[in-house]
């Protein structure tokens, strides 16, 4: 095995840059032979061997960049030069930055069709159509900045909404509400909630006997039950007291058994956080954190209906002197303080907690009973100051630092083309007095910029959003083609219909230059970079933005939307009581969606969104449906249903995120 092997001789152990000082100062200085190898520590021969060849022209001191460039010794050749194990090593960099890592067979495959395709003398295995181990652990070595690490699922969403505009306009209405109303650490907390079962989600691995096929491991139930608990601290390090939600019509005293001192305790048949539950944690919160006028507090959130769409707790923050910033959509997994630092030690602990106690009550299964005790263990040991602490830090929240995150962090947004456009006619999704945190015509599409053609058309990319005045939105980055990185200097671009060449250059300065490759077919030609374009959707659909949910702008828009809602509910009914009865049938399209009447035996159910039955108000007749996760229904409407086969309610996929 060559990454086995130890070298036997000594020769060729000097360094290439003593060699080149040594030849420069005998040829340009005229110092001796016998000076140079006792001041640069190299070999006579070797020395003087290259001196004559440089007299002779013969090479030329710029050549002696590495020992790559010299004649090597021994029979182990590197299969790549320099240069090009380089170039491989900035295309793996991409693809790591742009959320896809390559892992070891892809990397021995991809080694394999360059040497194959460039037609590189190599001792690949040309059976398995890959490179060996040696040389994968070689080059891992040659180039310590790249480690095999596990990845952590992330999904497109996520991937494509932590972009940088939006996360700057997230970072500019925070700075202004601290600047306004002077908080401090003390006065700005994080709230969010998480989802706590009878079966333990993280599990480690154990030490179990050789050439066993299956180990177990014991669990209370196939699919326990889920308790909502809701977590809240400041950037200080302070914890109010959390409160748990039950999946009960009625709330037990023995339920909070253990729970955490001072722990608030509901009930809801869906255990789920509701609108009416979360004006109840609000006088919690206020009890517990006691905001004035001259004391304010800032609380940041993420954009749950439950959240930025609930009046009385707009109101009850209003006049308790309470600032509600909400997270931008799918951002929360980088710019909560609670996921970044909290979430997953509780998780760990709380199935470290699990596991303890099957194996003290042998026999017993976890109930719903147990699980405040169980929580109350596991919280007492990830509630710490330092958890706190570094979770607003790492957020770049406190102290404020808005450029916590660099460029290469928002490169997995470039994946895809889809430009991001503020709606600019809903002034619930807008800011401060009426202003919208981002120019409402800004897109940024990176990807398009990136080719190694010299020559683009911005008549060949897909753009989403048609501009207006006949003008292409394009990326706003400044793009160094040259080594396919990007740096994102804030500016809007706007490039009229022309073709680009490499000698026109837009105001925006936007530098498009062919990528410099040592391959005749580089690693990207092989394998591209991908890039996707999602295809303009006509549902209209109105999404939450980041923006100051306490703001007077934000409160008029979302009643007059729900009045507007109202006035449609209640044309629907007329229509209804005076338009001839149609017997309405059960769609068979899917298995997973229903269209009933007060008749059926679903009529009874109740909307995880909206908690109403379907008998209730004018939804009789609406499309439901059903959420592979949970098992519940939910109204079309409500719920944003796209894909009616593998639809998944947004509560489950928050505790899918936070596993």
């Amino acid at each position: 095995m060559v990454r086995n092997y130890i070298r036997k001789s000594k020769r060729q152990n000097w360094c290439v840059d003593n060699l080149r000082n040594a030849i420069k100062d005998i040829i340009y200085n005229n110092l001796s032979y016998t000076r140079a190898v006792d001041e640069y520590k190299g070999p006579y021969t070797t020395l003087y061997d290259y001196v004559q060849r440089v007299k002779k022209k013969e090479i030329h001191l710029s050549d002696l960049t590495s020992k790559r460039s010299i004649q090597q010794l021994g029979r182990f050749k590197p299969v790549f030069d320099e240069s090009q194990e380089l170039e491989l090593l900035e295309y793996i960099k991409q693809m790591e930055c742009r959320m896809f890592g390559q892992t070891m067979l892809d990397l021995r495959k991809l080694a394999f069709d360059l040497a194959e395709i460039n037609k590189i003398d190599h001792n690949f295995c040309k059976k398995t159509a890959t490179a060996g181990q040696d040389w994968v652990k070689g080059f891992l070595h040659r180039h310590p900045e790249l480690s095999i690490r596990a990845p952590e699922p992330t999904s497109a969403a996520r991937a494509m909404g932590f972009n940088k505009p939006v996360v700057q306009s997230f970072y500019k209405l925070l700075i202004e509400c601290i600047q306004k109303h002077n908080f401090g650490p003390d006065r700005i907390y994080n709230v969010d909630e998480t989802g706590l079962s009878c079966v333990a989600k993280s599990q480690g691995k154990i030490i179990a006997t050789k050439g066993r096929k299956q180990v177990g491991k014991l669990f209370s139930a196939e699919r326990g039950q889920n308790v909502t608990a809701t977590i809240c601290f400041s950037a200080s390090g302070y914890y109010v007291p959390p409160l748990l939600i039950f999946p009960r019509k009625r709330l037990l005293p023995s339920f909070l058994d253990g729970a955490p001192p001072s722990s608030y305790g509901v009930a809801h048949p869906s255990g789920w956080m509701q609108s009416d539950i979360f004006v109840e944690w609000m006088h919690h919160f206020i009890k517990h954190t006691n905001p004035t006028i001259s004391n304010p507090v800032l609380l940041l959130l993420d954009g749950h209906s439950t959240h930025v769409k609930n009046i009385p707790v707009i109101d009850i923050a209003k006049k308790n002197h309470i600032t509600i910033l909400c997270f931008p959509p799918h951002t929360t997994h980088k710019l909560q303080p609670l996921d970044i630092s909290f979430m997953r030690p509780l998780s760990t602990y709380y199935s470290q907690e699990v596991n303890l106690y099957l194996v003290n009550h042998p026999g017993r299964v976890i109930t719903i009973y147990e699980i405040g005790k169980i929580f109350g263990l596991a919280y007492n040991k990830s509630a710490t100051i330092n958890n706190a602490v570094s979770g607003f830090r790492k957020a770049g929240i406190v102290p404020y630092n808005p450029d916590v995150y660099s460029d290469f962090d928002f490169m997995a947004a470039s994946t895809t083309e889809t430009p991001y456009t503020p709606n600019t006619t809903n002034i619930v999704d807008q800011s401060i007095d009426n202003q919208t945190p981002l120019s409402s015509n800004a897109a940024y599409t990176v990807d398009q910029f990136i080719s190694n053609e010299t020559t683009l058309s911005p008549g060949t990319y897909n753009i989403i959003d048609k501009p207006i005045n006949n003008e292409i939105p394009l990326s706003p980055a400044t793009i160094i083609a040259a080594n396919d990185q990007f740096v994102y200097d804030g500016s809007q671009l706007l490039l009229d219909e022309t073709i680009l060449t490499d000698k026109y250059i837009p105001e925006a300065s936007v530098i498009v230059s062919p990528s410099a490759t040592s391959f005749s077919v580089s690693p990207r030609d092989i394998l591209r970079i991908p890039h996707a374009t999602r295809a303009k959707s006509t549902r209209n659909i109105r999404r939450g933005k980041t923006g100051v949910i306490t703001d007077s702008p934000y409160k008029i828009e979302l009643e007059s939307t729900k009045n507007m809602k109202g006035n449609e509910l209640k044309k629907k009914i007329a229509r209804k009581l005076f338009d001839k009865p149609q017997k309405k049938k059960r769609k068979c399209n899917s298995s997973s969606s229903k269209v009933i009447d007060s008749n059926d035996q679903y009529a009874t159910d109740e909307c995880i969104y909206c908690t109403e039955p379907y008998t209730t108000g004018s939804k009789s007749g609406e499309k439901w449906a059903r959420c592979i996760g949970c098992a519940k229904w939910c109204h079309e409407l409500c719920g944003g249903v796209e894909d009616w086969t593998s639809f998944i309610c947004d509560f489950c996929r928050a505790n899918i995120s936070k596993t």
